[in-house]
């Protein structure tokens, strides 16, 4: 982990001019939360004014991502799944609060699309093509207000994403 410190789109812009990294993971942009837009607008902004654009790996968060951007996946047994929940409460208290249960019927949901107990999901796009796409399907507060409200919801919250990204 590093520390940001002043303007945080010309320390990302001047992060990735220096060490061109390969990858650069983002929450998905299929979200409701602001301080995930305020991350991918960070990163929006930055990657305009680089020329060698990073690939952007988006992950699925508190919504669940739609099935056509995900490409890349890691499979979990019961057993692992488990574990890793056990291990995520055990190391990150600070985020004890969050409605866990939501979180692994997403994942579960998921993988029985890929074939297994349980799936976290990626959506790996080149730089230039994730500017696109976040500027065509970022969500507008009104969507985003809808899915903070609805979070509990599954049904009702896939059935609007599928909506979105048919």
């Amino acid at each position: 982990l590093v520390k940001v410190e002043g303007n945080k789109v010309t320390w990302v812009n001047e992060y990735i001019k220096k060490y061109s990294p390969k990858y650069v993971f983002v929450p998905c942009y299929v979200d409701w939360h602001d301080d995930h837009y305020e991350v991918m607008n960070i990163l929006k902004e930055a990657l305009r004014n680089v020329n060698e654009k990073p690939n952007v790996i988006m992950y699925q968060v508190s919504l669940p991502m739609p099935t056509s951007l995900v490409n890349l996946y890691h499979k979990f047994d019961r057993k692992n799944h488990d574990g890793k929940w056990k291990k995520l409460n055990e190391f990150y208290q600070t985020q004890s609060y969050l409605p866990s249960y939501r979180f692994k019927i997403n994942e579960r949901i998921k993988g029985k699309i890929v074939g297994a107990y349980a799936s976290e999901v990626f959506s790996v796009m080149k730089g230039e093509v994730w500017l696109n796409e976040y500027e065509s399907h970022s969500l507008s507060a009104e969507k985003r207000l809808f899915f903070r409200k609805n979070l509990n919801n599954l049904q009702k919250v896939n059935k609007e994403i599928n909506k979105l990204f048919v």
